[in-house]
């Protein structure tokens, strides 16, 4: 049986006639391609024909072919005009627009000669009415006008949340009922789920809680205030129609403009009464302003009613807090302290240096212009001003220094220390502005390298007491030195010839050097000095480099060196032997050598004598071989024999 070869199933044809048929075969597969695409072309060519045909013929029933193309120029034709939300300059957007059962109103300018059309799309949204307009379903609007009539009022409803585009559209020729392919302006009107106009927002809304009665209202009142924080509102308990806090409100909607809307102010917690009215305190815990302040603005005054306390103020709009305040009402000082600003006073210098806190039985500083009176123990000393009034709970006194030495100052709630049924004392200390000694000290005597250093200053009066408070010229020009370059902390400072002292110490932190060694802090005395020689002011330290670890460290090396040479003898020894075994197997290798050229002579011999013994023994086999063929002839002489 004769198998043929398998041939696979794309033969390339290659060479003369074959080649010609392929491209044969090729040209008639092109030519069925081309002429099956021109038919299937001219096929869709015919159905897109026929529906573009349709196309034109139903938009030329609907008044021609429809764009909602945005015009890029101001809308003067067809514009927003009201809604929820303002129109846009150039009138072609609104905002805000509420969501269900809400519409927005449009405004056409007609045309004289041409007819209008109007559609809109986007939002489920639709035509509801439009003098002068003959509705075509739900989405266009057909308008006819004569030159001056009233701009048509087109009302458009918004039933979803989205976006609706309003596109006006004029006829390509008067009366002749086909219309422009591209609108000539567009309307687009964004509509939310609920309203943005009218509905107060609470993070747009702006309101100030001012200090007393600000009785000034409208944009002119809310100006004085619209770049400040809160004012705090403290006042005296007392029944007044003065008010103690004003609060200034501008509501606003969630497009941002105005609101004229009633607010009520409510006091949810505290004493006091709440009003509108300027002037007027009355017992009313809530008011309820008019609808009708101008631009949003709106005031609301906090009157005392003769009981201490802090009073919180709520203010809303129906159910939405816009804004919460607080007034404090203080009853009289029952507790004073008092607070020394600067510890120690310069003799004969105006320092202002004490405070005095006024509170009354529930903690709450007293009202601004409450008066605290100071009497002097010891005027010899110092004086201090007779009399100041508090201002938000507190008063400052001025307190000059007369002599060297210490008073003790009463503050008090009366004109006299007797009557005072509140005190409290402080002792001012009146010192000299000038050292009589300069010293310097350390937190340590010694210091690692790179490790925290502080240096005291301290400076004491003649006797002894710490020289006033302030920057002081104690040292001379150049300050302090150190031996040593310093670096970091308060390094930079040291040279500074009037460093500021508190308590007579003036510290530094400094940072010690990385290398070891003493280093020694030199100034001279400066002009805040009492000596009329200036002495030289020193004080040293050590840096101690701690060198434990550097000998270990050197230790171990030589430790590692003694290994090395160990090492280094072993290592020679071993190459000694390693030459000594070279040498024996070199000496080996020889007597192999000699010992294979014997065994290499002792296997030629053997091989000779194997080819002659083979040899011998082949002659032998020869010569059996004859000597046989002799006997088998002899025999076969002998047969022919006769026998007797």
């Amino acid at each position: 049986m004769i198998s043929l070869p398998n041939f696979p199933h794309r033969v390339r044809i290659h060479g003369g006639g074959f080649d010609a048929s392929a491209r044969a075969m090729h040209r008639e597969a092109a030519i069925e391609m081309v002429s099956i695409a021109t038919i299937e072309r001219i096929q869709m060519s015919t159905k897109t024909t026929l529906k573009r045909v349709a196309l034109v013929a139903v938009a030329a029933m609907g008044f021609g072919l429809l764009s909602v193309a945005p015009s890029s120029a101001a809308n003067t034709v067809l514009v927003y005009t009201s809604g929820d939300g303002a129109a846009a300059t150039p009138f072609n957007t609104g905002a805000g627009v509420a969501g269900v059962a809400n519409s927005v109103t449009l405004t056409a300018t007609q045309n004289a000669t041409k007819k209008e059309l109007v559609t809109i799309s986007g939002a489920s949204a639709t035509i509801t009415s439009g003098n002068g307009g003959t509705a075509i379903g739900t989405d266009k609007l057909n308008m006819t006008f004569s030159a001056g009539s009233t701009p048509n009022a087109i009302v458009i409803a918004t039933p979803a949340v989205g976006t609706i585009t309003a596109s006006l559209f004029l006829e390509t020729a008067a009366g002749s009922g086909l219309y422009s392919t591209t609108a000539t302006e567009t309307v687009t009107i964004t509509v939310n789920a609920s309203a943005q106009s009218g509905g107060v927002s609470v993070a747009k809304t702006v309101s100030y809680l001012v200090a007393g009665d600000s009785s000034t209202t409208g944009s002119a009142g809310f100006a004085d205030v619209i770049a400040a924080a809160d004012a705090t509102a403290i006042g005296s308990a007392t029944a007044s129609n003065t008010a103690v806090g004003t609060i200034k409100i501008k509501v606003l909607d969630l497009l941002g403009a105005a609101l004229n809307d009633s607010l009520t102010a409510t006091i949810t917690s505290g004493p006091g009464s709440v009003n509108n009215v300027t002037g007027t305190a009355g017992t009313a815990q809530s008011v309820t302003s008019a609808a009708g302040d101008t631009s949003g603005y709106h005031n609301f005054y906090v009157y005392p009613t003769g009981v201490a306390g802090t009073t919180t103020v709520a203010i809303k709009d129906g159910s939405t807090v816009l804004a919460t305040k607080t007034v404090t009402f203080s009853g009289v000082a029952t507790t004073y302290v008092a607070t020394i600003v600067t510890a120690n006073n310069i003799v004969g210098t105006n320092t202002g240096s004490v405070t005095v806190k006024a509170t009354d039985s529930a903690g709450n500083k007293v009202a601004d212009s409450s008066t605290v009176y100071a009497f002097d123990g010891t005027a010899a000393t110092g004086t201090i001003s007779t009399s100041k009034t508090t201002t938000a709970g507190v008063a400052t006194f001025d307190f000059t220094g007369v002599a060297v030495g210490s008073s003790v100052v009463t503050f008090g709630n009366a004109s006299t220390l007797a009557t005072s049924t509140v005190t409290t004392t402080v002792t001012l200390n009146v010192v000299k502005a000038t050292a009589a000694t300069v010293v310097f000290s350390f937190d340590k005597d010694s210091y690692a390298p790179g490790e925290k250093i502080v240096l005291k200053v301290t400076a004491k009066d003649a006797n002894g007491a710490a020289i006033a408070d302030g920057a002081r010229a104690v040292f001379a020009t150049g300050g302090i030195t150190a031996s040593q370059s310093l670096s970091g902390g308060d390094s930079a400072s040291l040279t500074t010839t009037n460093p500021t002292f508190a308590a007579g110490i003036k510290t530094y932190t400094l940072y010690a050097p990385l290398g070891g060694g003493t280093i020694t802090f030199t100034a001279t005395e400066g002009t805040a000095t009492d000596s009329t020689t200036k002495a030289t002011i020193t004080g040293s330290i050590n840096v101690v480099v701690d060198t434990s670890a550097t000998d270990a460290a050197t230790d171990a090396a030589n430790a590692a060196t003694d290994a090395a040479n160990y090492a280094a003898d072993a290592a020679d020894a071993a190459t000694t032997a390693a030459e000594e075994a070279t040498a024996a197997a070199n000496d080996a290798a020889d007597a192999a050598k000699l010992a294979q050229d014997s065994a290499d002579a002792a296997t030629a011999a053997v091989v000779d004598l194997g080819l002659k013994v083979t040899g011998l023994i082949a002659s032998l086999r020869a010569q059996l071989t004859a000597l046989t063929n002799l006997i088998v002839k002899i025999q076969a002489k002998v047969n022919t024999l006769p026998k007797k």
